[in-house]
């Protein structure tokens, strides 16, 4: 690279530069290092641009056309506004040493150097530009912004960041979360514009978009595999139709509280690869509809009826019929399900989720059952009022050691005979648990808890709704024995000081504790997800 002469803030800007990659030669090591075989300089170098990169999303950058890119993609920075230099300038000072004294010290230094030597030293750079970057290692500096970050903070900068931000391999999947407080109009622009390869995406609750907006999204994208449209209210047959009439590859589909979905709607579904159907809390799908999803459509691996309390043991029994060796996943509503659905759950031998919200009709034989389910990794029996502490806790006991280590998620909200006992059980097989809910299990003690909390550390989430017997003294020692915890719900449980509570979230900013009034206590930052299955 040709050599050009440092300005001063250039000089400034190096000195900066050094500190940046003293602070970040582990993180480039491990994520450019490795992936790229680059050489030391250029690894060094990647490690600087990564920190003025992220500078730059935090800055709100002014409005200009393409025309004022030059060819080589960089900005005219005679065409940006004095206001937004003046501004922005400060970025690059040092903490405690000001531009000023840098320079009058850089004077005094070259003009020492001129009475030394016959010929005025002119000082030379071979620093790499960010530019000068392979596009892999600026994709992989640019994969740690946010889908927003990407928008809004690296397109507009110049034309080829603007490139580079396009990259279909950032706009492959679009979550909920993505762009949940921009309006509707605009992510169907976004999507538009930059979504052709889309293979995941969330609509949920984007109640305002409208039919036309549907079959712009569906014509634009359609090589979709998921599509979620999670209590959509306008999705009716209309909608469905358009579904299958443009998305051919579709193998996932969650149609979650869509009120105008009936049993009728479900036939616009065929033609369709499904291989997971959610339709829980559609009120007006009734046994009929479970039916026909149980008989018209093959190899289904995950099926979710949970919230349609009309769903009957006939529909099981068709699952498992004609779905039993490959079912995966099983949501149920539980009202109207009795032992002999377990027993027949009981014979898909790769069943790893299984959950039923209400367990009113279930006897200790549903455990039994249960136990069968080697491959069992997630579990929900809520409500389970009939369930003895004595089959709970034989249940844990016999579950083997690998079983036990996979287990992930579990959730006992309302069994009202889970004991200590049960606990100590949990703690000793299930130590890899993300999820916990024991909610409303009355016989449950502070040591209980604590027992959990000691042999648990990889918990996420924390349910301990209405256990009046806990004080909290344990969870003290969560900062350091669950250190990855992100929500606490001690809501209803009167002994539990909220002082205590304040302090936890003030140790742990990611956690979110609820406190006994269920209000949200946080430590002043952002509010991040726990990343959870929802059917749990």
């Amino acid at each position: 690279m040709a050599s050009k002469e440092i300005s001063d803030e250039e000089t400034v800007a190096a000195e900066i530069d050094e500190i940046a990659v003293a602070d970040n030669v582990e993180f480039i090591d491990s994520c450019f290092k490795r992936e790229f075989s680059l050489s030391e300089d250029l690894v060094r170098e990647s490690a600087k641009w990564f920190q003025e990169v992220k500078k730059v999303s935090s800055i709100t950058f002014p409005h200009f056309e393409i025309e004022t890119l030059e060819n080589d993609g960089t900005l005219v920075t005679d065409m940006i506004q004095d206001e937004f230099i003046k501004e922005n300038s400060t970025q690059v000072q040092l903490d405690e040493i000001s531009f000023e004294e840098k320079e009058q010290a850089r004077k005094c230094k070259c003009s020492q150097e001129i009475m030394n030597s016959t010929e005025p030293t002119i000082e030379k750079s071979n620093e790499i530009q960010f530019n000068d970057l392979p596009d892999e290692v600026k994709l992989k500096v640019f994969s740690f912004f946010t889908k927003r970050e990407l928008c809004s903070c690296v397109a507009p900068v110049c034309l080829s960041w603007f490139h580079l931000a396009k990259d279909p391999l950032f706009w492959t999947c679009i979550y909920k979360t993505d762009f949940e407080a921009v309006d509707s109009w605009l992510l169907i622009e976004v999507i538009l514009a930059w979504c052709k390869q889309l293979h995941h995406l969330e609509l949920d609750n984007r109640w305002d978009i409208t039919e036309e907006g549907f079959e712009i999204i569906f014509k634009s994208c359609q090589k979709l595999k998921h599509l979620s449209l999670k209590f959509c209210k306008q999705v009716d047959d209309k909608i469905l139709r358009m579904i299958t009439r443009y998305e051919k590859q579709l193998n996932s589909i969650d149609l979650e509280g869509c009120s105008e979905i009936c049993d009728n709607s479900l036939m616009n579904l065929i033609g369709l690869p499904l291989e997971s159907i959610s339709i829980s809390y559609c009120n007006h799908v009734s046994d009929e509809g479970g039916l026909f999803l149980s008989r018209n459509f093959s190899d289904l691996k995950e099926f979710n009826l949970d919230g349609i309390q009309w769903i009957t043991d006939d529909v099981v029994n068709e699952l498992v019929i004609k779905h039993k060796r490959t079912l995966e996943k099983v949501m149920l509503d539980g009202e109207n399900i009795t032992d002999r659905s377990l027993v027949l759950l009981s014979k898909c031998n790769d069943l790893r989720a299984f959950g039923l919200s209400f367990c009113d009709n279930l006897s200790c034989d549903a455990i039994e059952s249960i136990k069968k389910c080697q491959n069992l990794n997630s579990l929900k029996l809520r409500k389970g009022t009939e369930f003895k502490t004595e089959a709970l806790l034989n249940y844990f006991k016999s579950m083997s050691t690998d079983q036990g280590r996979n287990f992930k998620r579990l959730n006992l909200a309302e069994c009202t005979e889970i004991t200590d006992d049960c606990l100590s059980q949990i703690s000793k097989k299930c130590f890899n648990l993300v999820g916990l809910d024991l909610s409303w299990c009355w016989e449950i003690l502070e040591s209980g808890i604590s027992l959990i909390i000691n042999h648990c550390h990889q918990l996420k989430e924390l349910h301990l709704v209405g256990l009046h017997e806990i004080y909290g003294n344990c969870f003290s020692r969560i900062p350091v024995l669950i250190p990855g915890l992100l929500f606490l719900d001690v809501s209803q449980c009167n002994k539990v000081d909220d002082d205590m509570l304040e302090h936890l979230v003030r140790m742990m900013p990611k956690l979110v504790a609820k406190n006994y009034f269920g209000e949200d206590l946080v430590h002043g930052g952002p509010i991040y997800s726990t990343e959870t299955d929802s059917d749990f």
